[in-house]
């Protein structure tokens, strides 16, 4: 051995650390590799599954299927104009009618459904957007026969079975959470005739609704709208007449607002009114004055109470009232507590609506009322 070897370093190997880290970054970057090569692979597989899924079944096909389909189940006629779907985003329906061409039964101009399908793939059903566009029901009654008679056939109660063993608990929820970003009924109207003696219908009605729903938590929010025809000031869309009895139009317009957090706790709130009022007891009118408010409540099952914040009525033009209150356990032994915080009344309107039954007095001035408890209960 030369001199000097004893002290010249010797070169040595990458320690075992450095191993260990270099083996693992290496997997890691293959498990990557692998999950993005596989997420990729699933987009594309599902991508060919909606080529072929339209390529074997075009949309003429699926429309003229389900048109025999549905006729035969619910043993009415059903027409279908256009129907167009793809399994990545979902489908549009257009003119659908059940029922005879000369008097359906329902009509609805289209209906979208548009889904997110990644979210699908986690477990969570949420849809952009359900359009229900313009529909119309008919109900007529001719000799006692309703002509949604077959559609009541089908949920007759089936004979009783054998009794079976009842599941101890219920069925898993299938998706962890449902989520709906806009569902829309958009200008619903529907009339009613029965053999000619009764008769009702309703125009201008939407609703709008979004809302999350999980195992453990509900936030629902739903809007009412009713809007009269703009362009044809003195048609009611709301009417009501029986013969010989009572018959009842108007324009009544609402924008209610229902929220629920829970099961348990409904919250209401918005505007509505009344205009162009008859009200015909048989061959009477009865005093039927414009009518406007808003309102604003809250109602609890668990307990049972219901919180009447605000209650704003106004009658006409120079006539009004404000309400609110409170009511417990109003399904076993109610009490209530009302407040009249405010009322004006004109003396020359009340004797107007009430003319037919009082004397013939005249009077003007004005009544009103302030701070007004009133409270009870059943005994």
């Amino acid at each position: 051995m030369k001199k000097g070897d004893e002290n010249s370093p010797e070169k040595e190997g990458p320690s075992p650390a450095a191993e260990k880290s270099t083996s693992v970054g290496g997997v890691r970057r293959i498990l990557f590799r692998g999950l993005i090569y596989s997420v990729l692979f699933f987009l594309l597989l599902i991508v060919s599954a909606g080529i072929v899924l339209e390529y074997f079944f075009p949309a003429e096909e699926v429309r003229a299927i389900a048109e025999r389909t549905l006729s035969k189940k619910l043993k009415l006629p059903l027409k279908i104009q256009k129907i167009g779907f793809s399994l990545l985003s979902g489908m549009r329906i257009d003119g659908v009618t059940l029922g005879s061409a000369s008097q359906p039964l329902a009509h609805v101009k289209k209906v979208i459904l548009d889904y997110d399908l990644a979210q699908l793939l986690q477990g969570k059903l949420v849809i952009n957007q359900i359009l229900v566009d313009h529909p119309q029901l008919t109900a007529v009654s001719k000799n006692g026969v309703w002509n949604f008679q077959p559609l009541m056939d089908l949920i007759k109660p089936n004979p009783p079975a054998a009794v079976k063993d009842k599941p101890k608990t219920l069925p898993a929820f299938p998706l962890a959470q449902v989520d709906i970003k806009e569902l829309t009924i958009r200008k619903a109207s529907a009339r009613l005739d029965q053999d000619g003696k009764l008769s009702a219908h309703i125009d201008g009605l939407s609703l709008e609704a979004r809302g999350k729903a999980s195992l453990n938590a509900i936030d629902l929010k739903l809007k009412v709208l009713l809007n009269p025809n703009p362009d044809k000031l003195e048609k009611p869309n709301i009417s009501f007449q029986s013969t010989g009895e009572i018959s009842f139009q108007s324009r009544v317009f609402t924008n209610l607002n229902f929220s629920a957090s829970d099961l348990n706790r409904l919250f209401i709130s918005g505007a509505f009114g009344l205009q162009n009022n008859r009200i015909h007891v048989r061959t009477s009118p009865l005093p039927s004055p414009d009518v406007a408010g808003e309102m604003e409540a809250k109602i609890s099952l668990q307990p049972e109470v219901l919180n009447l914040k605000k209650l704003w009525l106004s009658l006409d033009k120079n006539n009004r009232i404000k309400i609110s209150g409170s009511a417990a356990n109003f399904s076993k032994d109610p009490s209530f507590t009302l407040m009249i915080n405010e009322a004006s009344f004109r003396l020359e309107d009340l004797l107007a609506w009430g003319k037919q039954w009082l004397p013939r007095i005249s009077g003007k001035g004005l009544l009103k009322a302030e701070t007004v408890k009133v409270s009870g209960q059943r005994i």
